[in-house]
């Protein structure tokens, strides 16, 4: 049974729910956000988590998290689940305080670059990851091979229509390159700021994509996903040595030889475009940020039409 200090909010509304408490089994939990685009509160204490929201909302999470778990995905163990005066929430295990991405941005701070200590954690959780996301090719099969809301080839027409037709081609170049590789499920925003050296978080957005997708977008996500600095000088909070992305495909590569399938370095450019496809739209909260993503976008679609090397343009951008 929960107790709930004052009347418990409307789950998603924030400027309510900030610094509320909610008991639960006789642990005290502390607000901590509420997710941008679902009814869903988080609440932390000491080494767990607890999500509330609508059940029928949850109820999906909770039992794909429990998928997960099972194939051996390193995402976090869920502890109980319950059902309180019209509120269902669940609890999971913390994974840690620091993730990936924060870690990357101190050891940038004091040492310039990313540390070998936490690339090779950073390389050991992404191979789990990887190992167990290849199980799921074949509950995947028949399905459609990229979900849509992760592919967002319409909403980057509706955003930048003048570039419809150069869109249009290279999103099938891209599809048709990438046909090689099985559909799988898919994190959808898999990159340090949600990996953590014990696993993975926010699961909620799975979906389906060719496998490779969220292996490429991983290590080239710090590229990706710049925003202004000082001036609107394109900004990026850290970033892997060129050694670095080199020992990262080898070893994915690796990975996919051992279960039959094709090299991803090898495809590393279609993975890459599609990705920025992503990573440009759903910017208009941030009109600086959507500026330089336009801009870098441009560069990037005219050079793969082309047939260059675009991993090279992005990671030098």
């Amino acid at each position: 049974m929960s107790e709930i200090s004052e009347k418990l909010p409307v789950p998603n509304d924030r400027e309510t729910l900030f610094s509320k408490n909610i008991i639960i089994d006789g642990k005290n939990f502390t607000y901590v956000k509420s997710r941008e685009f679902s009814p869903v509160s988080i609440y932390v204490m000491e080494n767990l988590f607890l999500k509330t929201g609508p059940k029928d909302v949850l109820i999906k999470e909770l039992d794909f998290q429990k998928h997960l778990f099972e194939l051996g995905f390193p995402v976090p163990k869920i502890i109980a689940q319950g059902e309180d005066k019209g509120m269902f929430y669940f609890i999971e295990e913390s994974l840690g305080k620091n993730n990936l991405e924060n870690i990357f941005l101190q050891d940038t701070r004091e040492h310039g670059e990313i540390s070998n200590e936490h690339f090779s954690e950073f390389m050991n959780i992404t191979k789990i990851y990887t190992i167990s996301q290849i199980k799921t090719s074949t509950e995947c099969e028949g399905k459609e091979r990229f979900t849509k809301d992760l592919l967002r080839d319409d909403e980057i027409n509706t955003e930048i229509p003048s570039l419809t037709q150069k869109t249009n081609q290279a999103v099938k170049k891209a599809l048709d390159a990438l046909s090689v590789f099985p559909t799988v499920l898919t994190h959808g925003d898999f990159h340090p700021a949600n990996l953590f050296p014990k696993g993975v978080i926010d699961l909620e957005g799975f979906a389906l994509a060719p496998i490779g997708y969220d292996l490429l977008a991983n290590i080239y996500s710090a590229h990706i996903l710049i925003h202004p600095g000082k001036k609107n000088v394109t900004h990026k909070m850290y970033s892997f040595t060129r050694k670095q992305i080199n020992q990262y495909l080898d070893e994915i590569d690796k990975i996919f030889i051992i279960n039959e399938l094709p090299k991803p370095s090898e495809y590393k450019n279609h993975f890459i475009f599609l990705r920025l496809i992503w990573a440009t739209v759903r910017m208009q909260r941030w009109p600086k940020t959507q500026t330089q993503r336009y801009e870098l976008y441009d560069k990037i679609l005219s050079e793969y039409l082309k047939g260059g090397n675009i991993e090279n343009l992005l990671v030098n951008y």
